[in-house]
């Protein structure tokens, strides 16, 4: 059987891989250290891993009145930024040990034409050591948005409130089943430290079940799981897209019987699945086992390619960005495929 789309996403993923980008301009971004993240923790941290796709950018800001579009890095790196905001968990005690997997922490910014929106999405797991190796115990995800007139500086604060989500899940997942994993079969440890691959045959709920629960997805996991975490009945409120083009896609918010819900991943109306990128949602196809949707170009980074070999930085495929050659910002369209191992997104056009 062909896979007309895997063999599109293994030219393009590989091949791009191989090409540089000259990056002129950065925005640096730090969280705050903040004690007391949660309250009555059952475990404590032993160790954080960095299994990103892309472990030099987390995203792309636009700064300025002309809305000049800069890549956004950790100020300190990833572990030690993460390490201040769970000051008081990083620390040996007679709790459960826990190792944090990162798969993906990305931020990025939709403008249109009377507002900006910023998105933080965060995506974990979370591991203790036992006599078959490393044993999962859950996996979490969040997704945050802030909308304003200048939302740059809100990154910091939204992956700060995305981490604490995170971590409260698995402190009540561990509250109620203290010594219940996840289902799936232990790894080993160095396993931990390996991205997830784009190409592998996932068997998660969404891709293998008949049917489709209909629902609001909080975050990546519950798509992935087909486990909506809001099955009442919702709507979605439209508004005016003011982006420059025509597109056949709806932008609103989600509303439930108790009011207004922001931070959402998606939805699924019973056949059809939905995810939201910035304030817009896009409906999501199947092809061959690969997820994928058409959605804006979120690269708007115009640059040239460089030599490979010199000092610059290499052009991300993964996450809400992507360098793109001599391209302008121009709210064209793009198809995306997910990468369902870490919730990445990766370009097919």
């Amino acid at each position: 059987m062909t896979r007309p789309f895997c063999v599109r996403i293994s030219l393009t993923f590989f091949l791009v891989l191989c090409i540089c980008l000259y990056v002129q301009s950065q925005t640096f971004i730090s969280l705050d250290a903040r004690k007391g993240a949660i309250k009555h923790p059952t475990f404590y941290i032993s160790e954080i891993v960095d299994a990103r796709s892309n472990k030099d950018i987390i995203g792309i800001v636009q700064r300025g009145l002309n809305n000049k579009q800069q890549v956004a890095k950790f100020k300190n790196g990833l572990q030690p930024e993460l390490k201040s905001v769970v000051a008081d968990l990083y620390q040996q005690s007679n709790l459960t040990p826990l190792i944090v997997r990162v798969l993906k922490l990305n931020v990025f910014e939709r403008t249109l034409l009377n507002s900006e929106t910023a998105i933080a999405e965060v995506i974990v797991e979370f591991y203790t050591k036992t006599n078959a190796g490393m044993a999962l115990v859950k996996s979490a995800a969040t997704t945050v948005t802030s909308s304003g007139l200048d939302v740059t500086k809100s990154h910091g604060r939204n992956i700060e409130r995305c981490l604490v989500d995170c971590l409260n899940q698995v402190n009540t997942f561990l509250s109620h089943k203290p010594h219940t994993f996840d289902d799936a079969p232990a790894v080993d440890y160095k396993t931990l430290f390996e991205t997830p691959d784009a190409l592998a045959e996932y068997k998660y709920n969404i891709l293998v079940d008949r049917s489709r629960l209909k629902g609001v997805y909080r975050n990546f996991i519950e798509f992935r799981d087909n486990a909506p975490g809001i099955i009442m009945d919702f709507s979605i409120k439209e508004k005016t897209n003011f982006t420059g083009e025509s597109y056949d896609v709806t932008k609103g918010v989600i509303k439930t019987a108790d009011g207004k819900e922001s931070n959402v991943w998606g939805y699924c109306d019973g056949k059809q699945i939905f995810i939201k990128l910035g304030q817009e949602f896009f409906q999501v196809f199947s092809e061959d086992g690969i997820l994928w949707f058409q959605g804006y170009d979120i690269s708007g980074f115009k640059t040239d390619v460089a030599v490979p070999g010199t000092s610059v930085i290499m052009g991300a495929l993964t996450g809400y960005f992507f360098y793109s050659i001599q391209i302008s910002w121009n709210s064209r369209k793009m198809r995306y495929a997910i990468n369902m191992g870490n919730g990445d997104l990766i370009p097919l056009d």
